[in-house]
Parts: C-alpha cells; sequence; structure tokens
C-alpha cells in the first residue's frame, strides 16, 4: 500500500512592532538651539544607535528575522520522509521544531518542542538539520543567532488511511 505524505510549514516567528503610533509621523526633527549643532550629544532629540550585539547572545526578536533563499516548503515536502509506524498506525499531526540559525547560516539547538511520536519528530529533526544554510538574522545591521520554530504538518492522503 503506497502513502502519500502532505506536508504543510508555516514558518513561526514573531515580529516586534516598534512604537505605539502606528501610522503617524513619529520622525525626530533636531531643534536647533542657539549656538548648537543639532548633531551634538547635547541636543535630546538625536538617538545613537542601540549597543552592539553579543556574540554569544540568541535572540528571539530581531529587526530583520532569517530567510531561506529557497522554497522551504518545496524542501520540505521533497526531503520528508513518512515514517513507517506513523503510517501503520494512522498519526498525523503537527511537529514544532525549535533551532538557532546562527551567524552563518548554519543550524543549531534542534529540538522538537511539540511532538506526535511514531517516527515523525525525529524525521522533523533530520530534516532540520539538513536544510540548506539560510541567511542569518540581523539585529542593529549585524548578524545575529536567531531563535526560530518551524510546524511541520504530517497528514496522510485521505483514500490511504
Amino acid at each position: 500500500m503506497k502513502f502519500k505524505m502532505i506536508v504543510f510549514c508555516a514558518c513561526m516567528h514573531t515580529v516586534s512592532v516598534h512604537g505605539q503610533n502606528m501610522g503617524k509621523d513619529t520622525t525626530k526633527h533636531p531643534v536647533m538651539h542657539q549656538g548648537k549643532d543639532p548633531g551634538s550629544d547635547m541636543n535630546p532629540d538625536i538617538t545613537p544607535a542601540g549597543p552592539a550585539p553579543r556574540p554569544d547572545q540568541v535572540y528571539t526578536y530581531v529587526e530583520q528575522m532569517p530567510t531561506q533563499s529557497y522554497d522551504l516548503n518545496k524542501y520540505l515536502q521533497d526531503s520528508l520522509h513518512y515514517p513507517k509506524e506513523a503510517q501503520a498506525n494512522n498519526v498525523e499531526g503537527r511537529v514544532i521544531v525549535q533551532f538557532v540559525v546562527n551567524e552563518d547560516g548554519t543550524f543549531s539547538d534542534v529540538k522538537v518542542i511539540r511532538g506526535i511520536g511514531a517516527g515523525c519528530d525525529e524525521e522533523a529533526i533530520r530534516v532540520v538539520k539538513a536544510m540548506p544554510r539560510w541567511n542569518a538574522a540581523r539585529q542593529s545591521g549585524n548578524k545575529v543567532k536567531c531563535r526560530y520554530a518551524l510546524p511541520i504538518t504530517f497528514r496522510l492522503e485521505e483514500d490511504k488511511k
């Protein structure tokens, strides 16, 4: 009996919203003080750039989330193999794999944070570890490590159950 797996992934990440004034002009305009340069450190309206990211820090919220230069859904459909134990027991569901995208686009700390068992968790980890490199996340213009969660849905074709 042949089983066909339908894979659906939705990349989960959180985008932080900066500021409370959505839609309003929140641009800071320098105020000219008599005899003072608007770029001087005495001007309260000019804010300096944030501190440089620490090399050991893993971010959850960043200005630019990591991205892929390939079709992630196609990669998952081509690479995932439905485990025989899951097929035999009609196991379906969503496995959520969490991992860190490093500064060079490689992956570390790959683990299942929500699994369904029957070999699906192990298969999801295998495929994530084998993924091609991503484009790293960026914070203050620097490449940084970023934690990411990827849901992978295992679903058997309806007529094959």
